[in-house]
């Protein structure tokens, strides 16, 4: 039981003192292990003794190495028989701590410094059914619980899929996109209740489907084209309770699934979003048109109020104070008017006249994108001449490459 952990604590190389004797000791132990592909193979066949300390020091040893000798062990694992198998199998265990310890190694295994032989221990490890094994403990854990097993999970799937088509196609046949889309479709009170951990645990499963989707796979984008999910990416975009990264990747995810895709459009421009942010901009213009209004009046749109994803996606380009946001939001709106005439016509004619509302403090795409390219009152700051150059960005996006969309543009009129 002990040979394990001895071997750990001989490699075991300080960061801090790597010039000092013990330093380089450690090394050269390290390196001795590392080399020999026979002593690589001996920690492997440990891994089947069930004793908690053997695997646990089996672990740990192999995971230093990795973080020293990368290239070279995980070419020896990889050409190993059963080699990353045995290390699959170790997701199973039922002792969390096992479970918590290999998954960093394998993190460090498919991080993408091991050359060829990384390149063919990504494919063996999601042939072996790993994406599987991932989701199954993302699910069991809670991806909004964000606890840092989901993380590493995420951050070992990430992996397996950045720029390896096989893997993605792979992961997309074995229904394991339906699975990722149903994992972020969120509902607004779990949106409300992110916090610091889940917030980075969600930006992970959704670059976990930007990496699917650069598939371009009609599967994997039909499994994020469903109302469920385009309104919980919409709501991901435009609520303060999530993070600048996450709302730019909501919207980015949004972008690829839309693009030439006419049914994921139409869900995107039916979809009805009940997000808890509100535009500061807009809620001191809500704020000056209803004074004087009924109460009912005053508080029916300054809550979590369900509005448009249209809207809501434009204000994000308009308002946002992140300049990442406000870029995917205008991808947004272009990616929803590719190869999508009648949409696009559709915007087109809400941007010249808005229609008809009971109160100014009803949120709407034309009366928006109109109020954002008029000419305010007094000396324009730099957050109203941003707030105009997207306006105009969005305007582009809505008669580019369409003479209709063009002429029904020329009809409108801005300002007073």
């Amino acid at each position: 039981v002990p040979a394990p952990d001895a071997l750990h604590r001989s490699t075991r190389i300080s960061t801090a003192e790597r010039v000092t004797s013990t330093s380089d000791t450690a090394r050269a132990n390290a390196r001795i292990l590392a080399d020999d592909a026979s002593h690589v193979a001996m920690l492997l066949n440990l891994l089947e003794e069930t004793d908690f300390y053997v695997r646990y020091h089996t672990i740990q040893l192999l995971t230093r190495l990795l973080e020293h000798f990368g290239e070279k062990l995980c070419s020896t694992i990889a050409n190993t028989e059963m080699g990353v198998l045995r290390l699959m199998d170790m997701l199973s265990d039922r002792r969390e701590i096992i479970r918590n310890e290999i998954l960093l190694l394998l993190v460090s295994l498919t991080k993408g410094d091991g050359g060829t032989s990384g390149l063919e221990v990504h494919k063996i490890v999601a042939f072996e059914g790993g994406f599987d094994r991932l989701l199954d403990i993302v699910v069991a854990e809670s991806l909004v619980d964000g606890s840092i097993i989901v993380q590493d999970s995420l951050y070992v799937a990430n992996n397996l899929l950045r720029e390896n088509p096989s893997n993605q196609k792979f992961f997309v046949e074995m229904g394991c996109a339906e699975r990722l889309a149903s994992l972020l479709t969120l509902t607004t009170r779990q949106i409300l209740r992110l916090n610091e951990r889940s917030v980075i645990a969600v930006s992970l499963a959704l670059e976990t489907a930007q990496h699917v989707l650069s598939s371009e796979l009609p599967a994997a984008s039909a499994a994020f084209g469903k109302a469920a999910i385009i309104t919980s990416l919409v709501s991901l975009a435009s609520t303060t309770h999530s993070s600048t990264g996450v709302r730019a990747r909501a919207l980015q995810v949004l972008s690829m699934c839309m693009r030439g895709r006419t049914e994921v459009q139409a869900e995107v421009g039916m979809a009805l979003v009940s997000a808890p942010w509100y535009p500061p901009q807009v809620a001191e213009r809500i704020t000056a048109a209803t004074s004087g209004v009924s109460d009912r009046a005053n508080t029916a749109d300054t809550d979590a109020n369900e509005g448009p994803a249209l809207v809501r996606i434009l204000c994000v380009a308009l308002y946002s104070a992140e300049e990442a946001e406000r870029r995917a939001a205008i991808e947004c709106l272009r990616a929803f008017v590719v190869e999508n005439d009648e949409g696009q016509l559709h915007l087109a004619a809400l941007a010249v006249t808005p229609p008809p509302t009971e109160t100014e403090s009803a949120l709407s795409f034309g009366r928006e994108l109109l109020h954002a390219l008029a000419p305010q009152r007094g000396a324009e700051s730099a957050s109203i001449r941003a707030m105009r150059w997207y306006a105009c960005r969005a305007l582009e996006c809505i008669i580019a490459d369409s003479s209709a969309a063009k002429e029904i543009a020329l009809r409108g009129s801005v300002g007073d």
